[in-house]
């Protein structure tokens, strides 16, 4: 006959149990965690790649080829568990590829996009293409390298470089094994998204981009000087971060949040900040693609180095969006006859013959008709003649040039033309309207005009009548042309031609 266990000794048996399967457990949950990483830090081998979807393959002659302008995308985190509003699925990212490489675009390296900007020779494919990734985020070795080797397409990671990790370290960002691994794919090129700057940061009254603002420390308010010496510092660190992984310094930089200072503390920022850029090593930098008029050009020998456009992809950019978004950057071609575009009218009504447009009333006194969806970020030096009738003591045409609508900027420059009188203006963002100058005109119901704009000045013969010059903000750098009326009635531009003076 057996002897009854003592209750202490049935305790420790369950409670050893207990031990062991809660052991059992986390070795299976670290097993899963450590073959889950393993398996994500692999290639990822994509499935295949849908079809160029119908609706986009109707479409691919829409998208204009501008000799010596160069597009440039820029994507962040591809994968179909982040739910970000700056994440592609792995379908809809494998689309857009798909799409560009039917449409024959053919990407290029950071050196020709540099060249260009500093005008120096460069040849260009037909379409050519910069790819960007901006943080360093572990889908650009799983998810993205696959794609572009499938489209032979290069591209350009911009990293974070604090946020890397050491090799077989799980983590949302690369390794610096798996930077030099795509290194040696010769498919990528490496630039610097900051050290650590991806987060905002207290200053005095509020957050913002410590790239770009003087920061509150518990120490009080950085000074300028301490700014300069910080930014310095981390730049250098990024920099030198690049060059021990890849063996080459990095020559682009993509300012973190996309501003390269909008709303900064720092009234020199604009100057203040290229040059120390550039004596951290780089070349050229990019923006985001939040400018504040939703305008993104293509880069273009007139591109600012130091503030390089790129047309930023969400997770809701579809095919026929990302197409609409390539025409959009694409620079128009300057015509010569107006009337040969589409006008749209703002309280008016566009009436476009063969040899005419004229502006009538719908609402209140100032109609304006402009021409929308064309990009006139290469319409700088040009001469505009045109007739205007319908003049009258109560009706008044005006002509803008230099519009900034289709090139990135808000304001132009305006010609009113009355019975008696011309008055030239500007308006430059939400600056008040100034009024450049007043001429008197002899009494007349129709004029001949000729304007003619070059840099920042603005020559305006009336009549045949002696020209007068002004000169207007530089701000209104490029752009196209409006036609407006002042009053009641109607006001008919005849025969508006362009010639563009800019030299080739």
């Amino acid at each position: 006959m057996s002897r009854p266990q003592r209750p202490g000794a049935a305790a420790r048996a369950g409670a050893a149990l207990l031990r062991t399967l809660t052991a059992l457990v986390a070795v299976c949950a670290f097993g899963v965690a450590v073959m889950t990483w393993i398996d994500l830090s692999k290639p990822f081998d994509p499935p295949r790649i849908a079809p160029l979807p119908v609706a986009a393959a109707a479409t691919t002659g829409a998208v204009p080829a501008y000799p010596g302008a160069i597009t440039v995308l820029t994507y962040h985190d591809i994968s179909d568990r982040n739910p970000s509003s700056k994440t592609l699925t792995r379908r809809a990212f494998g689309e857009q590829m798909a799409t560009l490489a039917a449409l024959g675009y053919q990407t290029v390296p950071l050196t020709t996009v540099r060249d260009l900007v500093r005008h120096k020779p460069v040849r260009l494919p037909a379409r050519p293409l910069l790819l960007t990734f901006d943080d360093g985020s572990l889908t650009t070795w799983t998810t993205v390298d696959p794609v572009l080797e499938r489209h032979h397409f290069t591209a350009v990671a911009f990293l974070t470089t604090d946020s890397l990790v050491d090799p077989g370290t799980p983590s949302y960002f690369l390794s610096t094994r798996q930077v030099r691994q795509l290194k040696e794919t010769g498919r990528w090129e490496f630039g610097s998204h900051s050290a650590a700057m991806e987060k905002l940061a207290p200053i005095p009254g509020d957050v913002g981009a410590p790239l770009t603002n003087r920061l509150r420390t518990d120490r009080g308010d950085e000074t300028t000087e301490q700014w300069r010496s910080r930014v310095a510092g981390e730049l250098a660190r990024s920099q030198r971060r690049l060059q021990e992984m890849t063996g080459d310094p990095a020559v682009a930089f993509s300012y973190p949040f996309g501003d390269a200072g909008h709303g900064s503390n720092i009234p020199t920022i604009a100057t203040e900040l290229p040059g120390l850029l550039e004596r951290g090593g780089f070349d050229i930098a990019f923006v985001g693609e939040n400018v504040p008029t939703g305008h993104v050009d293509a880069v273009t020998d007139s591109s600012p180095r130091w503030l390089l456009p790129r047309i930023g992809i969400r997770r809701t950019t579809s095919v026929a969006d990302l197409l609409k978004i390539l025409k959009e950057s694409m620079p128009t071609a300057m015509p010569s006859d107006l009337t040969r575009l589409r006008w749209t009218g703002q309280d008016a009504e566009c009436l476009t013959r063969p040899e005419s447009v004229t502006v009538k009333s719908r609402t209140g006194s100032y109609g304006t008709c402009a021409v929308h969806g064309v990009n006139t970020s290469r319409w700088l030096n040009y001469v505009l003649d045109l007739k205007v009738a319908g003049l009258s003591p109560r009706t008044t045409a005006v002509i803008g040039v230099r519009d900034g609508e289709g090139a990135g900027h808000y304001g132009r420059v305006e010609v009113s033309v009355g019975v008696t009188r011309m008055v030239v203006r500007q308006r430059v963002h939400s600056d008040p309207i100034k009024v450049l100058h007043t001429f008197p005109l002899p009494s007349a119901t129709k004029r001949t005009l000729r304007l003619e704009v070059r840099a920042d000045a603005l020559t305006v013969r009336v009549d045949g009548r002696p020209a007068a010059t002004v000169t207007f903000d530089r701000r209104l750098h490029e752009g196209g042309v409006t036609l407006a009326r002042i009053g009641s009635g109607a006001v008919t531009f005849e025969h508006p031609t362009l010639a563009n003076r800019s030299a080739p």
